[in-house]
């Protein structure tokens, strides 16, 4: 009686080690132990876009692809940056109109939706993106686009906006035709 309980206390501490390594290994911790991801495990190279550690280890820490910010895009493609001057505010560059998005595609739809619409840009993106790029003594908050512009231009009404941001989108993917943003 005491071997089968011994026994059983040994697969059960076996059994638990293996589970707390192979969690350790997805979680990118690893622990130095075998453990690892299956491409590792299988001599594989990791895929492009992956960031590995010195063992060839995905490191779950770094995201597989990170978009370069908007105003990094816009200098590393001149042709993007002159599209875009001819579409925001006169003495202002792309790169200061690009200041508070994240990314390149959501930014080129605020500036072709305000263009297209007859909206001033820099209220529509005050009015999406909320204090951060605001004047001071605006307390506005953040919204989605498309209700950014219904309170700009309120006889857009919301159908009007969904499709002026569906007609943004395509001039957005048009311009981004070729470019690199990661």
């Amino acid at each position: 009686m005491t071997k089968s309980i011994a026994l059983t206390l040994t697969i059960f501490v076996a059994a638990f080690g293996l589970a707390v390594q192979s969690a350790q290994a997805q979680k990118g911790g690893g622990g130095g132990g075998g453990g690892g991801t299956a491409a590792a495990a299988s001599g594989a190279a990791p895929t492009a876009g992956t960031a590995t550690n010195s063992s060839g280890v995905r490191d779950t820490n770094v995201p597989l692809t990170t978009e370069k910010p908007p105003d990094v895009v816009l200098q590393n493609n001149p042709g993007l940056n002159s599209k875009v001057q001819a579409l925001i505010p006169l003495g202002m560059t792309p790169q200061e109109a690009s200041q508070g998005y994240k990314e390149i595609a959501d930014f080129l739809i605020a500036v072709h939706a305000a263009h297209d619409l007859g909206i001033p840009y820099l209220q529509l993106r005050c009015a999406e993106l909320g204090g951060k790029v605001c004047p001071p003594d605006t307390h506005t908050k953040s919204t989605k686009i498309e209700n950014a512009i219904v309170t700009l231009k309120p006889d857009a009404g919301k159908d009007g906006a969904k499709q002026a941001v569906k007609a943004a989108k395509q001039e957005s993917k048009s311009d981004l035709q070729g470019v690199n943003v990661y």
